[in-house]
């Protein structure tokens, strides 16, 4: 095992040390805007999590077995660290190979079932792992007494702790969870493992394998028809899934130094499912965005006090209603063409809206050393912010290709949203001192809704309007 990871890491240093030159740029951009390097790990570690799910989901099966194995990861990884001195990668290994192994044993029974009742199956599961977990030293040690196998939990033990006859044994430490775990998980560690994931889903996607498995999700008697295994496929998105899952677990006991059994409760594994759901299913990119999106507002909306859960909620909602297909769906342009121009207008201007709406919410962060304030948005900047984003809802709720309605409310919106723009122009030419990444979202929000507005009357809706009916 030495061998092997001291080969492992001549291989991996200098690509780790190459990746940190690469990316310090970026952390010190997102240092600026409040994200520092640990919650660019958490950041990192949910877009993990949501890869894991993704090749359950991908596969049809409804799991939300992914927080059991992430804490089956961590105090795996967690254990050997501090108990045994042994280095990330060693604990990484082992917490990937614990949770692979745990999920080729229960996945063959529990893969039978289908639907809700493989995700209330699989909940079971995850409660189970968490209350093990949390009883495990107690039951362990009245094991550990018992004449008829105390000998088989004896050899067991004395491969996770040095003292088998300990009054009291001290492993998963209870309730209280285990402190002083070494923090060495880095970013670069988390980019290579994220880019290595993202090029095996990308071939994922285009091999046998992925289509087999798309196959499965799509009609599984059909799949079966076609000469498609469909348990062998099942147990093996069952396994990825695991062993990602556990990698994020050992990553995020090694960032955060200290792990309980509640951070991995039935909150966890909603959590993991949110990640996917929101960024999109329908791209391997999805579980990305979405996991690194879930993580970054709260930190972002961090200064709203009281009120980061309420916005934080109000957001994922308007995403689930208006983006069903999740944030991946922007990026497509059949989202935008799919419906009219009228419908892109809508969409542009929504884009805007929601731009300028968190521009004026959230308070400006300066960068260190910065006088005075960024458009300090007082009484007086607020009142046209606020009156340009009423406009502009306006047009969202008129805008349509109806003949009777739309002309004015474009025009109008066009011109408060163009006012509003040229204040802000004026501003960054000679009236503001500190430009930040705030302004420059301001701007290109008040942008979008200039374009949506100005988007023309359809012609021929136009020139049917105008037509003069015939007289038979």
């Amino acid at each position: 095992m030495d061998t092997i990871l001291n080969f492992f890491d001549k291989i991996l240093q200098p690509i780790f040390e190459i990746t940190t030159t690469l990316i310090q740029p970026i952390l010190d951009q997102l240092q600026v805007i409040g994200l520092s390097g640990s919650v660019v790990n958490f950041m990192l570690i949910a877009a993990i999590l949501g890869i894991s799910i993704y090749f359950t989901l991908y596969c049809g099966m409804f799991s939300l077995a992914n927080a059991g194995f992430m804490a089956i990861g961590a105090y795996i990884g967690a254990i050997l660290t501090t108990q045994h001195d042994a280095s990330l990668g060693e604990a990484l290994i082992w917490g990937m190979f614990a949770g692979g192994l745990i999920a080729l044993i229960i996945g063959v029974p529990m893969l039978r079932l289908k639907n809700i009742y493989l995700a209330i199956a699989t909940i079971g599961f995850g409660e189970v792992v968490r209350i093990l977990i949390r009883e495990f030293d107690q039951l362990m040690g009245n094991l550990r007494d018992d004449p008829t196998v105390g000998g088989i939990v004896r050899d067991i033990l004395g491969l996770l702790v040095e003292d088998v006859d300990a009054r009291r044994l001290r492993i998963t430490y209870g309730p209280q969870g285990i402190t002083r775990i070494p923090r060495e998980t880095e970013v670069a560690h988390l980019v290579v493992f994220l880019l290595v994931l993202a090029y095996f889903l990308y071939r994922f996607h285009h091999s046998r394998m992925g289509r087999a498995m798309a196959a499965i999700r799509q009609d599984e008697r059909v799949a079966a028809s076609q000469g498609i295994n469909v348990v062998y496929y099942k147990n093996v998105a069952f396994f990825i899934g695991a062993i990602i899952a556990s990698a994020a677990g050992v990553f995020s006991a090694h960032t955060i130094g200290t792990i309980g059994p509640e951070d991995y409760d039935f909150g966890r594994a909603v959590d993991i499912l949110a990640y996917a759901v929101l960024g999109g299913l329908g791209s391997w990119v999805g579980p990305i965005i979405g996991g690194l999106t879930l993580e970054a507002m709260p930190e972002i909306l961090r200064e709203l006090k009281e009120y980061t859960g309420l916005i934080n909620g109000l957001i994922l909602l308007l995403i689930i209603i208006y983006l069903p297909g999740g944030l991946t769906s922007l990026f497509r342009p059949s989202f935008w063409l799919s419906r009219g121009r009228f419908d892109t207008a809508q969409r542009v201007v929504t884009a805007g809206i929601v731009l300028v709406a968190i521009c004026n919410v959230l308070p400006y962060r300066l960068e260190a050393g910065a006088q005075g304030r960024v458009l300090g948005y007082e009484v007086w900047g607020l009142l046209p912010a606020f009156i340009s984003v009423g406009v502009a809802f306006f047009l969202v709720q008129r805008i349509s290709p109806k003949p009777e309605g739309g002309r004015y409310s474009v025009l109008l919106a066009g011109v408060a949203a163009g006012v509003w723009l040229a204040f802000l122009i004026l501003g960054l030419v000679g009236q503001i001192e500190n430009v930040t990444t705030g302004y420059y979202l301001h701007l290109i929000g008040m942008a979008l809704i200039v374009g949506g507005a100005l988007i023309s009357y359809p012609p021929e809706i136009e020139a049917a309007s105008q037509r003069k009916p015939e007289v038979a």
